[in-house]
């Protein structure tokens, strides 16, 4: 209360207005700190996901890279095969071809001792006495 106020009731209600206006002003400043204090989160939060995108982009960058070079390798080694096998199945025919001429040689070896054969049996058989 102040000491020249006629009316206690105005004194007890200017009383109560200034404790109000004090818990609002301090009610305020709080609020502000908080508010300053969530500026500056959402300011690194914001640096924070930039970052983060920039990593993921990298990233991405990376596994495409890594794809393209597993891709090229994959065509390197499929080219790399399909040659291996070309040289294998020459090879092989090669094996076959020479394979098969020895047989041939050898059967015609076996051909002209059998005709050898039968034309000496066959002399044989005209020189012998008939019975």
């Amino acid at each position: 209360m102040t000491a020249n106020s006629a009316n206690p009731e105005a004194d007890s209600h200017m009383d109560d207005l200034a404790a109000k206006t004090i818990d609002l002003q301090h009610r305020l400043a709080d609020g502000t700190r908080k508010l300053e204090a969530l500026s500056a989160q959402q300011a690194n939060s914001t640096s924070l996901i930039r970052q983060l995108q920039s990593d993921v982009e990298a990233a991405l960058a990376q596994c495409q890279q890594v794809n393209d070079e597993a891709k090229r390798r994959a065509e390197e080694e499929a080219s790399g095969v399909v040659a291996s096998l070309q040289a294998a199945v020459e090879k092989t025919r090669d094996t076959v071809l020479g394979g098969v001429g020895h047989v041939r040689e050898q059967a015609v070896a076996a051909l002209h001792r059998i005709k050898g054969d039968e034309s000496r049996s066959d002399r044989q058989q005209s020189s012998s006495p008939k019975e």
